[in-house]
């Protein structure tokens, strides 16, 4: 590609990076299947029940990144051109239009990114924000809450509870994970997805928190909330939704070594050594959990 599409592709008319090509070439797939031969018949249904739920939470993720790319990237789903499949797949690496190893720089379009994503208005910066809270300092709360998408009303900013903007999302999302407690043999598991489920339809995410600490050696686990505030360069403080099933796996005593570069990972009875050489030379281990994860 020259800058545009090729000819015939559903996106000619767009103006595309023309080393879309070299960029994709950075990203090699490497296959992580999901093995569930160790699972009963009640565990796979729990885990597809989870993976349901994430899916959910992965659709409100793209609405917070860029819901222009998303429907971009769902546009070029039916496509079988080789230059529409490779924009599709480079949406779906960044979750935007917005190249995450370029300074996010547009990679199609030229429209820069916002840099409060679909989080705040386009058009709004941290001047008028602040123009704005000192004729209204009453909205302050709600426009720096972690949980609220910031809008114009008229002239007037607001910021709209997450469980209200994205209700379409969280509710499936909650369901799937109230079902998967019915699914699961640890009580204790069970309470922390119910408990979720109600967090993703309210907000409040403390009492699920807090059960979450009470987990112990839990079989599956899940992260599941609006936590990290990468997309939010505005005000830094809003969170986007992630989501991850994982499973623990139980190794045979028997030590099995996987080699990568420099350094080595020692499974054993579904423990993690992970050596880590410091400055002066010296080794030690960091003991982790050998999760499994199963995805879309």
């Amino acid at each position: 590609m020259t800058g545009s599409a090729a000819k015939g592709a559903a996106s000619s008319k767009l103006q595309v990076a023309a080393d879309l090509d070299q960029r994709l070439a950075k990203f090699h797939v490497v296959r992580m299947p999901f093995h569930s031969a160790g699972l009963s018949p009640h565990e796979r249904r729990l885990v597809a029940k989870l993976v349901e739920a994430c899916q959910s939470l992965e659709r409100i993720y793209w609405r917070q990144s860029d819901p222009e790319g998303l429907a971009l990237y769902q546009s070029l789903g039916a496509s079988m051109h080789a230059e529409d499949r490779k924009l599709r797949r480079y949406l779906r690496i960044n979750g935007s239009r917005f190249d995450l190893v370029e300074e996010n720089k547009p990679f199609v379009g030229v429209e820069p990114m916002p840099p409060g994503r679909a989080l705040y208005p386009k058009d709004l910066t941290q001047a008028k924000i602040d123009a704005f809270l000192k004729d209204h300092p009453e909205k302050k709360a709600e426009i720096y809450n972690p949980l609220t998408v910031v809008r114009w009303h008229g002239d007037v900013l607001e910021g709209l509870p997450y469980h209200i903007a994205y209700r379409a999302f969280l509710e499936p999302a909650a369901k799937s994970l109230r079902e998967a407690a019915a699914l699961s043999d640890d009580p204790a598991f069970a309470k922390f997805l119910r408990l979720r489920a109600s967090a993703l339809l309210s907000d409040d995410y403390f009492e699920s928190d807090l059960a979450w600490l009470d987990l112990k050696n839990p079989k599956f686990d899940i992260i599941f909330a609006p936590y990290e505030t990468y997309l939010d360069g505005l005000l830094g403080v809003k969170g986007s939704y992630g989501a991850a099933v994982m499973i623990q796996i139980k190794r045979d005593p028997e030590f099995l070594a996987v080699d990568k570069g420099d350094d080595e990972f020692t499974f054993r009875t579904g423990k993690l050594l992970y050596g880590i050489e410091s400055e002066d030379g010296s080794a030690y281990g960091m003991p982790q959990e050998i999760v499994g994860g199963a995805g879309s």
